[in-house]
């Protein structure tokens, strides 16, 4: 909105999203510039898709494989970048950098921003080593408001912000994100990005959506676990796991591919949990009276202690989500 504002442009804004009427909108207000939902992929292609007024749209968390498809189904750049509310748009993919399209990298830092990977102390990370996402630059925000704790905490040493994002750069400057610092699973003393998993599921057909969690195992600390949104005319729960089974093992390393899975006709439940970090979650908990808990390190589950506890779990869950 800024960007337009500041451009004078001029600025569709939707009452909601609708994936079906988005198109419509593309063409009725010849849009040249959009945020492009992915599931608006999905809709029946129709010879009308293609839009020579479309100059560009942002596909943030896309699978990387979709691009070249865009661009060649409703024209204009399909371009990846990295944005947060602290500090604006922090690296982009550059609009004739048409070689990186379809790989996956977020881009390059974008004016007035530095960025670099960095280990848990703030220590620059050597090219191609994941780290956390931290930048630098004018017109970042100034701190959390009458929070100073979360402020103090959210920085390095020298004004470097912590996006707490997982991510790399690699030989030729480019940056690649990997997941948030708390969605990663930890598998053998392997950090597996779900984010990275996310992406490789939903390239199957019979997918429309896809959350990965951690689940504990005794031998390898977690494992991984697949949500599975079913698309409508698929049914067989065993023929969608082998197919996307068959996905992931062309797509990912072994160690990588979910070990555990679960078809589903709607995501949000699940969404709604895996979007909740664990450290809120142990938060709430200590906060509600004569509930006892035992936290494990590194995995998401409870050992609850309700002897002495009078609620039912349906009022416990309102306390947590």
């Amino acid at each position: 909105m800024l960007m337009g504002c500041w451009t004078g442009a001029t600025l569709f804004i939707a009452r909601e999203m609708h994936s079906s009427k988005f198109l419509e909108w593309l063409r009725r207000y010849r849009i040249q510039y959009c945020n492009f939902p992915e599931v608006v992929s999905r809709t029946p292609a129709t010879s009308a898709d293609f839009m020579e007024h479309l100059i560009a749209m942002s596909c943030y968390s896309h699978r990387p494989t979709n691009f070249p498809k865009y661009e060649k189904r409703f024209g204009g750049k399909a371009r990846q970048g990295f944005s947060m509310t602290e500090v604006g748009c922090a690296l982009s993919v550059p609009f004739d950098a048409d070689h990186v399209t379809g790989s996956g990298t977020v881009g390059l830092p974008v004016a007035f921003r530095e960025v670099r990977i960095c280990d848990k102390d703030g220590n620059t990370l050597e090219d191609n080593q994941v780290g956390e996402i931290c930048i630098k630059g004018s017109g970042l925000f100034r701190g959390y408001y009458n929070n100073p704790d979360a402020t103090r905490s959210a920085f390095h040493p020298g004004g470097w912000f912590r996006t707490g994002d997982i991510g790399r750069r690699d030989e030729n400057g480019w940056f690649w994100y990997l997941g948030r610092v708390k969605d990663m699973v930890r598998r053998s003393g392997e950090n597996i990005s779900a984010v990275e998993v996310e992406q490789v599921l939903r390239g199957v057909d019979c997918v429309i959506e896809a959350a990965v969690l951690p689940v504990p195992d005794e031998l390898r600390g977690e494992e991984v676990k697949a949500y599975l949104r079913r698309a409508p005319q698929f049914t067989d729960d065993l023929a969608i796991i082998n197919a996307v089974v068959e996905h992931c093992e062309s797509k990912l390393a072994p160690f990588k591919i979910p070990r555990y899975f679960e078809c589903i006709d709607e995501l949000n439940e699940t969404v709604k949990q895996y979007s909740i970090s664990r450290e809120h979650v142990y938060k709430l908990l200590s906060e509600i009276k004569g509930l006892n808990f035992t936290k494990p390190d590194g995995a998401f589950y409870f050992y609850l202690d309700v002897t002495n506890f009078k609620i039912n779990s349906e009022e416990l869950a309102k306390k947590i989500l």
